[in-house]
């Protein structure tokens, strides 16, 4: 794995033993070295599962933190904070009678804590065994700068430590501007770990967490330090400089500094970053820690803007995540059972889409011949573009922020390219086929199945050969009526000797279409209306397949009315039990979809849900409410098998509140019905489920939602309530014939907790 060093070829990365460009990327939080609560002796942080975290989700490289401060006074979580353990031992002195200001016995700077050097070698080393690189942080200047207090037991402030070092409070630990008193025992600490570490391969160094602006001459201190330490050792590791604590410094401090790597505040990191310091370019990380705070409140979308956009910047990613720690403020982190600010259950699943996408490049990043890509965003229409423009072996990753169409510029190689399509959203790749090189502006658009960002990939697949005869007809060719106005085409992939270049769509035998891939939709036809598609296979050089309609069904007729009905619905207000029965009171349809909407008050357990007609559940939403102890539920049965049905649900626990809607509908598909669902949670009168976006014309859109103290509610534009259990819970649809983005919206007579979720379901298709 390493020593990592700067890659001569490249400034953009560093490359391992081998010789390798080395990309990395990966989750880190604030306590996966020292533990951190509430209490003043925090729990143990459960280091293997979190190994584990970034294996499941691709990532190779974490921070280890170490945080400067054994009280952190009034942290952004709520509270003061605790931390443990030390690099120094806290013996109060020879009577053991001197305590600091945190209450325990103070410091003694003449006395390591090798528990603490033991516990970080153990765990850069089982990141080692795991395949992941140890950034290993030595101080953090941001607590020194918000969040110090006279209760905060700082080793440096004097009455802290029995060596009668004092450094007068605030930050003056890290703006000296000469060595001194505390510098000494600095160095000391930094060359310990050293001394711990130095054998390990997978090693960075990070000198500090957001530092004071005017600590300038100390981190070059620092980082000249270890670079003079380690000369004379076995292994040199990289040191980077990341960005200072006052928001709008500016990044140039980092790049002209003697850093082998740093981490600016911009949000898009530059495609170069050198400076007039030693090395003169550094290798770039760009921390959402520095320069992407309150990525939270941002869509799926806009956050992977950010990842892609960087790392098609040439820059490294890493996320700031919050993991365990639960912060319910502005709604960062929900997660499970917190118990004294920290979670024992379920992440918070909003921030797997972005940990997911961090996987994503690294994917990528071994894929390609990462040594030969530069960020060269003129070579697309989008900016963005890490590319290997070479005659041979050229390699393009080109990131479209909106989606497509869009042009790259293919004129440095004529060789055939494979071309393959990435979706951000869900991980999914899309083969489709080969293109010809030489085009200084070649067009490319999405396939159907990618609705938002979207990233290609084209890397050389060979020479072209000579083009002698036209490609083969189109095979398979389908056509779906999905709506009163759009019908799906796809077909089987057409060959040919040189490359398919893309396909002519017809419609009636005019043609309307030109694209890429082996699917199109066609949108905004007549209802009620027949239409007959031919598809036809082109190749580089204008051949042509025959024009002929293949043996495959290719006419579908549309209807001009949307199918969703709703035909019954319940509601229930069950008081505290176990276990509750609603039934519909005519008989269920087979074919159709049951939705249930379910409130569970005070004392929350496992819940289940059957009927008695022996349809399956599936659980849509959970989502817990942590200001008012309620759980929102949405379980659906599709494809029912119909009769009587009386739906029952069951608590794992005796008093639990309870309360029911149910409702059946027609119209919607048999199977993969679920489309998009999404869930919040806050306070006031405005309830808001938060945003999804349709991917169907015909869709049934289903809203649920809860509050505390059973206020009245009334609906937002275009929804129908029909049921509100005790005012508790109420049940709310609406049908829609187009794709949309929207949420459930309800507004409550007086301010209230509350919970609201959106799920919806796809109308069966129409032929």
């Amino acid at each position: 794995m390493g020593p990592l060093k700067a890659l001569t070829t490249n400034s953009h990365y560093f490359a391992d033993a081998t010789g390798k460009a080395v990309y990395l990327t990966g989750s880190h939080t604030w306590d996966d070295f020292q533990d951190t609560d509430l209490t003043t002796s925090p729990a143990a942080f459960d280091f293997n599962s979190f190994v584990s975290f970034l294996k499941g989700h691709g990532h190779n490289a974490t921070i280890l933190w170490r945080k400067d401060l054994p009280t952190y006074c009034a942290w952004g979580p709520g509270g003061n904070w605790h931390m443990s353990p030390f690099p120094w031992q806290r013996t109060g002195g020879s009577n053991g009678k001197h305590i600091a200001s945190d209450g325990l016995p103070a410091f003694d700077f003449t006395q390591f804590n090798q528990a603490y050097f033991d516990r970080l070698r153990s765990r850069v080393v089982e990141l080692q065994q795991n395949g992941i690189y140890a950034i290993v942080q030595l101080f953090d200047g941001l607590g020194l700068a918000y969040y110090r207090c006279s209760i905060d037991g700082y080793p440096f402030t004097g009455g802290n430590n029995v060596n009668g070092i004092d450094d007068g409070g605030g930050t003056n630990s890290m703006t000296m501007t000469s060595p001194n008193a505390i510098t000494n025992v600095q160095d000391a600490y930094v060359e310990h770990v050293i001394d711990t570490l130095n054998d390990l391969p997978n090693v960075l160094w990070e000198i500090s967490e957001e530092a004071p602006d005017n600590s300038v001459w100390w981190q070059g201190h620092m980082i000249g330090l270890i670079h003079s330490y380690e000369a004379g050792k076995p292994y040199q590791h990289p040191v980077g400089f990341p960005s200072l604590s006052v928001t709008g410094a500016s990044d140039s401090t980092l790049y002209n500094s003697n850093a082998d790597w740093v981490a600016p505040q911009a949000r898009i990191s530059p495609t170069s970053s050198c400076g007039s310091g030693t090395p003169t370019c550094k290798v770039n990380f760009n921390d959402t820690d520095h320069s992407y705070y309150g990525l939270w409140e941002d869509s799926y979308q806009t956050q992977r803007n950010y990842i892609w956009e960087n790392f098609t910047n040439g820059a490294n990613v890493v996320l700031m995540d919050p993991y365990v720690i639960y912060w319910p403020a502005t709604n960062r982190n929900f997660c499970g059972n917190p118990v004294n600010g920290v979670c024992t259950s379920y992440l918070d699943s909003n921030w797997e889409n972005f940990r997911n996408n961090l996987g994503y490049t690294a994917s990528y990043a071994n894929r390609v011949n990462l040594a030969l890509m530069t960020p060269q965003g003129g070579l697309s229409s989008t900016g963005f573009c890490l590319a290997n423009a070479a005659s041979q072996g050229a390699q393009f990753l080109a990131y479209a922020p909106s989606g497509g169409p869009f042009t790259v510029n293919l004129s440095a190689t004529q060789r055939l390219l494979g071309v393959e399509w990435f979706n951000p959203a869900n991980g999914t790749v899309t083969s489709a086929g080969t293109i010809a090189g030489g085009s200084r502006s070649q067009s490319f658009t999405p396939p159907g199945s990618i609705t938002g960002d979207a990233v290609l990939y084209l890397y050389d697949s060979g020479a072209v050969p000579p083009d002698t005869t036209p490609p083969t007809v189109p095979a398979n060719v389908t056509a779906t009526a999905v709506s009163s106005s759009q019908i799906n085409l796809s077909w089987t992939a057409s060959t040919d000797n040189v490359a398919v270049a893309g396909y002519y769509v017809y419609r009636g035998g005019t043609q309307i279409a030109s694209v890429s891939g082996t699917t199109y939709s066609d949108t905004g036809l007549a209802a009620s209306t027949t239409y007959t598609y031919t598809v036809a296979a082109y190749d580089p050089s204008g051949n042509i397949s025959a024009r002929s309609t293949p043996a495959s069904a290719t006419t579908k007729t549309v209807t001009t009315t949307a199918s969703i009905q709703l035909l019954q619905h319940e509601g229930i207000d069950c008081g505290t039990t176990s276990s509750c029965s609603l039934s519909f009171q005519n008989s269920t349809t087979a074919g159709d979809l049951i939705v249930v909407g379910l409130r569970i008050g005070h004392d929350l357990g496992t819940v289940t849900i059957t009927d008695s007609a022996g349809n399956p559940y599936t659980q849509v939403i959970t989502r817990v409410n942590p200001n008012d102890v309620h759980q929102l539920y949405i379980f659906c049965a599709q494809n029912i098998r119909g009769g009587s049905a009386t739906v029952q649900v069951k608590v794992s626990t005796s008093d639990s509140l309870v309360r029911m809607t149910i409702a059946e509908y027609s119209g919607i598909a048999s199977s993969g019905a679920l489309d998009q669902t999404t869930s919040n949670v806050g306070g006031g009168t405005a309830v808001n489920s938060g945003t999804v976006t349709t991917t169907q014309p015909n869709e049934l859109l289903v809203g649920i939602a809860a509050n505390s103290g059973g206020v009245a509610w009334s609906a937002g534009p275009n929804w129908t309530i029909h049921d509100s259990p005790a005012n508790k819970l109420v049940d709310a649809d609406q049908i829609v014939t187009s794709t949309v983005t929207t949420s459930a919206q309800f507004t409550l007579a007086v301010s209230d907790y509350w919970t609201a979720a959106i799920a919806t379901f796809k109308a069966a298709a129409q032929n």
